[in-house]
């Protein structure tokens, strides 16, 4: 059933995670609210963590995110507060060490966005086991779980996308269109690299969370035909646009699943599939030659909102979905020889409007927590350098970053680290990044 593009709304819910606290019985987290840039040292009320929150218990063998096992989901009865007991999980000298980790969401339903990792690997011991038929017993309230961290943006309360592991952090991928090759650099794994073959000429990446479980799945799309194709095949396929649509995948319905979704310059026809109401197409009009798809949540309210860059005038024009998709332009902003590159550089939730100039690698970014007031001066790149930036290092700040097809090399810098210089070689020529969607 075809709909035209209607208004949608979503309610945000801002949370910080501000100090913790450990003791033998519980483990005990405060929360407040906060515009994600506040002093993480500053302790709130533990009442900002809604009551009926989900908290997530996870196991792993090994320290790598890949492996990790669910082992118990409680919701919070009191504010702040969420405690596990005594837990059995499972038969066999496989479970006699290991690593724990716990995710905390301020909402019911772990398909649901604003997903807040609170804990890093810790060391657990379990008893030696006698046999490997003997059930193996955790108290898992007397674990001390050590490195608790803080994420500073729960306003948009966004997906990682890119984050194959499930680590919340963005890993490197690259695609061979030529020969369908993909090389997957995992952060959880200490960026250990595997890769294999899915894909191949005419089949593009539109990679995305699908299913809502947090981790991103490969997918490809298939021009000529409109096919989405997942990877795993357990996973939903499906059927949108064909020759002249570029995929725009992004999260347009709010419910923190990727939605399948193409727009054609020629008409300015965008269209995605909701996932939300049982993927039916939604579709409308917006941009026509000469603009460039640049979706992003331009507004922080979780969405992903259409817009258009006009490169021949440095036009930039937005539908932002929690001002009733009203249009939205920037006036002139870029022009030849600029290319659109909007995320969240400062980590507010909405994504600023940014530019990269290749020729010089000069980078421009009008960030929303200081009225969109012009920060250059940032020369990063070059000719043969192109802009891929993300999410690199978990701290919700997107990190500038760089990558040379000639030769393989990947540049960062991480925001968490006072913007230090990262360098990895991964890729080269043939290979498109695709971690960051660009």
């Amino acid at each position: 059933m075809n709909r035209i593009l209607t208004t949608a709304t979503a309610v945000s819910v801002a949370i910080y995670l501000a100090a913790s606290v450990m003791c033998p019985a519980a483990i005990s987290v405060q929360w407040r609210a906060s515009n994600g840039i506040n002093d993480p040292t500053t302790q709130g009320s533990g009442a900002d963590l809604p009551r009926g929150s989900l908290v997530e218990l996870y196991y792993s063998p090994s320290a790598n995110y890949a492996n990790a096992v669910l082992l118990a989901r409680e919701y919070t009865t009191e504010p702040g507060t969420f405690n596990f007991g005594p837990r059995e999980f499972g038969t066999g000298t496989q479970y006699e060490g290991g690593y724990v980790f716990i995710k905390v969401y301020n909402r019911p339903t772990a398909s649901y966005r604003n997903a807040v990792l609170i804990s890093r690997y810790s060391d657990m011991s379990v008893t030696p086991l006698p046999s490997a038929d003997t059930p193996v017993t955790v108290d898992v309230a007397g674990l001390t779980l050590m490195a608790m961290t803080y994420q500073r943006n729960f306003a948009a309360g966004a997906n990682v996308y890119g984050d194959y592991d499930g680590d919340g952090l963005m890993d490197i991928i690259m695609y061979n269109q030529a020969t369908g090759a993909w090389i997957v650099s995992l952060s959880g794994g200490g960026y250990q690299t595997i890769g294999g073959v899915f894909g191949g000429p005419g089949f593009l990446p539109v990679p995305g969370d699908y299913n809502g479980d947090r981790v991103t799945e490969l997918y490809v799309y298939e021009q000529a035909t409109g096919h989405w194709i997942a990877q795993n095949f357990a996973d939903e396929s499906f059927q949108l646009g064909g020759p002249s649509y570029a995929p725009v995948q992004g999260d347009y319905d709010g419910d923190g699943n990727t939605d399948p979704s193409v727009y054609q310059e020629a008409s300015g026809q965008w269209g995605f599939l909701s996932s939300i109401n049982q993927y039916d197409l939604v579709y409308g009009y917006f941009g026509g030659p000469g603009h460039k798809a640049i979706p992003a949540d331009y507004d922080g309210d979780g969405f992903t909102d259409p817009a258009v860059y006009e490169a021949s005038s440095g036009d930039w024009a937005l539908l932002l979905s929690g001002n009733n998709y009203a249009e939205v332009t920037s006036g002139t902003f870029g022009g030849p020889g600029y290319r659109a590159i909007p995320a969240d550089y400062d980590g507010d939730g909405p994504a600023d409007l940014a530019l990269y100039q290749e020729s010089t690698g000069a980078w421009i970014i009008l960030l929303s927590t200081t009225g969109y007031v012009e920060m250059a001066g940032v020369i990063f790149g070059g000719p043969g350098f192109l802009p891929v930036p993300a999410d690199y290092d978990g701290d919700s700040l997107v990190d500038p970053a760089i990558y040379q097809n000639a030769t393989g090399l990947w540049e960062v810098l991480l925001s968490s680290q006072d913007y230090l210089l990262a360098a990895i070689y991964l890729g080269g020529t043939g290979y498109t990044p695709v971690s960051s969607g660009w």
